[in-house]
């Protein structure tokens, strides 16, 4: 049985009862083989994941927004803070895995992240989805964090159930204290559906209502796939 995991895999939802965090982690890379480093990831994902006793992974290429060419994001989840910080990138298992890889690449960042909020689905090894990415500066991250759950509950009634929200805070680099929304839907074309609806009836008011608590850092668009599950 696969776990449960949230948007675009980003994270295990834990129960309310306990005190833990799901956590993210996300390693930038650049190379001029991105395609390679792709396929390299979903080979070798199941056994990295396991290595680090992450609950999902996956690989994200950049299509848009990106700083260089040949942007790619590997992220894995764990159930929490204390698992993240104890996955070592340096363990057999890993250095055996990296072994592997022949695509030249450099790792311009690597990032820890917190769960803020997201919604609940289930992921499989293989599922691809497309991700509108926009990092977000706020001092009322509570409220932001109320106005965007309503924009996701009134896009669901109006026949957008399939595109859902999350939020994470950066826990580190450059970034830190800004949170990432993630906004997923199941193909490219499924997610310029409903960025088409940002100047609707609809969703005009309720964006024009996070001028005031919210400006964008950056925003980009990635193409993702699911490299790894744990088993429950």
């Amino acid at each position: 049985m696969r776990y449960k995991a949230v948007l675009a895999g980003a994270a295990l939802v834990i129960s309310a009862q306990t005190s833990a965090t799901p956590a993210m982690s996300v390693v930038t890379i650049n190379t001029e083989d991105p395609m390679g480093y792709m396929e390299w990831a979903q080979k070798n994902g199941s056994a990295i994941g396991e290595a680090i006793e992450a609950t999902a992974g996956g690989v994200c290429l950049s299509i848009a927004g990106f700083y260089s060419p040949g942007e790619v994001y590997y992220w894995h989840t764990f159930r929490d803070h204390a698992s993240a910080m104890g996955a070592s990138i340096y363990n057999e298992g890993v250095l055996e895995q990296a072994s592997k890889l022949r695509v030249k690449r450099t790792i311009s960042r690597s990032d820890s992240l917190s769960l803020h909020f997201s919604e609940e689905l289930l992921l499989d090894v293989g599922d691809t989805h497309s991700n509108w990415n926009l990092v977000i500066s706020t001092d009322d991250a509570h409220s932001y964090e109320q106005k965007l759950a309503r924009i996701n509950d009134e896009g669901t009634k109006r026949g957008f159930g399939d595109v859902s929200l999350s939020i994470h805070a950066f826990l580190t680099g450059e970034d830190a204290g800004d949170l990432l929304v993630m906004v997923r839907a199941p193909s490219k074309e499924r997610l310029g559906n409903f960025l088409d609806q940002l100047d609707s009836d609809w969703m005009a008011p309720m964006m024009s209502g996070l001028t005031g608590i919210r400006s964008y850092e950056r925003a980009f668009l990635t193409n993702c796939t699911v490299t790894f599950v744990a088993e429950k």
